[in-house]
């Protein structure tokens, strides 16, 4: 299987699994169905193209409906561009300690935080936050 990640190419050297990649089924774009040696199924998702410094728009319209929640989603795609530009969890404290060093952080955005983390995970998880962001990852997915 080629264009695999390292974790994806792991999974499938440590379960030893029979793959086979349908075209016509399944754009390559959306991964890889497998078939494991104990009779399951599953998609090997493709690695993303796109990233969190894809999501600096603002979120108007978010579905929080509020603009604190929306300054805080942006702010947690710009701690992950600034901190590799890759989507992955991010913690309070991380948080945090990004927001200290642009000096306009306040302990009140934990509650909006924990509201919106969720939302950034990927690139799927934020078009659901705002239509914005809907486009944003839309677009990249053409």
């Amino acid at each position: 299987m080629d264009n695999l990640t390292p974790e994806q190419q792991k999974i499938v050297d440590e379960i030893g699994v029979l793959t086979l990649e349908l075209e016509a089924a399944m754009a390559p774009s959306r991964g890889h169905i497998i078939f494991l040696t104990d009779g399951t199924v599953g998609i090997i998702p493709p690695k993303s193209t796109v990233k969190p410094s894809d999501f600096m728009v603002f979120p108007n319209s978010s579905i929080k409906g509020k603009t604190e929640y929306e300054t805080i989603a942006v702010n947690i795609m710009a701690i992950l561009k600034r901190t590799g530009d890759t989507f992955r969890p991010l913690g309070w404290e991380e948080y945090e300690t990004e927001r200290l060093k642009d000096r306009n952080f306040s302990q009140r955005e934990r509650g909006y935080f924990d509201a919106v983390i969720g939302y950034c995970a990927n690139s799927d998880t934020a078009k659901l936050f705002s239509p914005m962001w809907k486009k944003v990852a839309e677009a990249a997915h053409e």
